[in-house]
């Protein structure tokens, strides 16, 4: 359990209104348009939260972002097919060889 002012919170749950938030929905929504077999790109994946959350609905995900700190905490967390890199958009020697099919940002 993870205790923030008064707050006690045991486990995220996003049927839980309040969680609900624009972001959460726009994530939900970006999945019913993802299939198994699409590459993502995600840049500016920051600690790479919404790149792991997409990367159950397709093939393949890799998110990049500038700051080293950022690719440092997201790699502690990628699953077997999320990978990331720092990079921008602009320069993507870091990434592997790979066709997208989607170039993802959360907005």
């Amino acid at each position: 359990m993870k205790i923030i002012g008064n707050l006690r919170i045991s486990a995220f749950n996003l049927n839980f209104e309040p969680f609900r938030t624009k972001k959460h929905l726009s994530l939900e929504i970006t999945k019913k348009h993802l299939k198994y077999s699409d590459m993502v790109l995600d840049f500016a994946c920051a600690t790479g939260l919404y790149s792991i959350a997409l990367a159950g609905n397709v093939k393949e995900i890799h998110g990049i972002d500038i700051s080293s700190r950022m690719i440092e905490t997201a790699n502690r967390k990628a699953g077997r097919n999320v990978n990331f890199s720092k990079a921008t958009i602009f320069e993507t020697n870091n990434l592997p060889p790979m066709q997208y099919s989607i170039i993802a940002k959360k907005i």
